[in-house]
C-alpha cells in the first residue's frame, strides 16, 4: 500500500477521549495488558499507577475520573507515533487513523480530513437501498410498480424527478404526459402528489402550472437516478 501524503490535521479531542479508549481499543483488536502498558507509558490515567488501571478496568475498585483534554496538532503524526510504540501489534496506517478519528466523535478519517478542509461529507452509497429502488423499475428504465415502503419510494421518485427538464413550466397534462413516459403502471396524478410532497415539483395554487425543483440528491439517490438513466439510455438504443 503505498504511503499516504502527509497532511497536517488537528483534532480537539475532549474529556470524553479518556472513556472511549477501551472502545479505540477494542477497534484495533488489541489486548487489555497492550493497553495498560500503553497507557501507563503515556499516563492516559494521570495520577495512577498501572495497577490502578489494571484493577479499574478489573472491577476491583473505581479508577479516578479526570477530564483531560487532548489536541492532536498532526493525527498522522501520531498514530505513527502510536503505531511504533504498539510494535508487532498494531494495526496499519489507515486503520489506526480511522480508530483515532472514532474516538474522536467522527465516523473515519475521511469524515475528520473534510471537516477540517471545509470540503463536504459524501455520505457512502447505501447498496442495498439502491438495489430495492431498481427493482422497481424495467431493464428499459421504466418505473413498473409503487412501493408501500417510503424510503424506497423516494429514491424512485428521484429517478422520475431528474427525467424531468429544469427552469421549464409544465401544464398538468403535460407534465402527466412526461410521467407517464417514465412508467409502465401510469398513474400520473399519484407521482404528482408525491414529488410535491418531497418537496421535488411545485405547481401553483390554482394547478394550472408545474416546475421541476432544484434539489441535491444524496450519494445512494444519485447512484439510482444514474442506474435508471443508463437502462433508458440502453433502452433507447435498443430499439433505435
Amino acid at each position: 500500500m503505498p504511503d499516504l501524503p502527509r497532511v497536517p490535521i488537528s483534532v480537539g479531542i475532549g474529556p470524553q477521549f479518556t472513556e472511549s479508549l477501551p472502545a479505540l481499543w477494542a477497534m484495533l483488536n488489541l489486548r487489555i495488558p497492550t493497553m495498560i502498558r500503553y497507557s501507563a507509558r503515556h499516563a492516559w490515567a494521570k495520577g495512577s499507577s498501572p495497577h490502578d488501571y489494571t484493577d479499574a478496568i478489573n472491577g476491583d475498585k473505581p479508577m479516578t475520573r479526570e477530564a483531560i483534554s487532548l489536541t492532536l496538532p498532526d493525527v498522522s503524526a501520531f498514530a505513527r507515533t502510536l503505531k511504533t510504540d504498539l510494535g508487532e501489534t498494531s494495526p496499519g496506517h489507515q486503520s489506526l487513523l480511522n480508530a483515532i478519528a472514532r474516538a474522536g466523535g467522527y465516523r473515519n478519517f475521511q469524515h475528520l480530513k473534510a471537516t477540517q478542509s471545509g470540503a463536504p461529507v459524501q455520505e457512502p452509497v447505501e447498496g442495498r437501498a439502491v438495489t430495492r429502488a431498481l427493482a422497481r423499475f424495467t431493464s428499459d428504465g421504466l418505473m413498473d410498480s409503487w412501493s408501500t415502503k417510503r424510503k424506497v419510494r423516494q429514491h424512485c421518485l428521484w429517478a422520475l424527478w431528474a427525467q424531468v427538464p429544469p427552469r421549464r413550466e409544465f401544464t398538468e397534462r403535460e407534465i402527466s404526459d412526461l410521467f407517464d413516459t417514465m412508467t409502465v403502471f401510469r398513474d400520473p396524478a399519484q407521482i404528482r402528489r408525491s414529488l410535491i410532497e418531497d418537496g421535488l415539483l411545485r405547481r401553483t395554487v390554482d394547478g394550472s402550472v408545474y416546475s421541476r425543483v432544484e434539489a441535491s440528491p444524496n450519494t445512494t439517490a444519485q447512484a439510482v437516478i444514474r442506474a435508471v438513466l443508463g437502462r433508458r439510455k440502453t433502452g433507447s438504443a435498443a430499439k433505435a
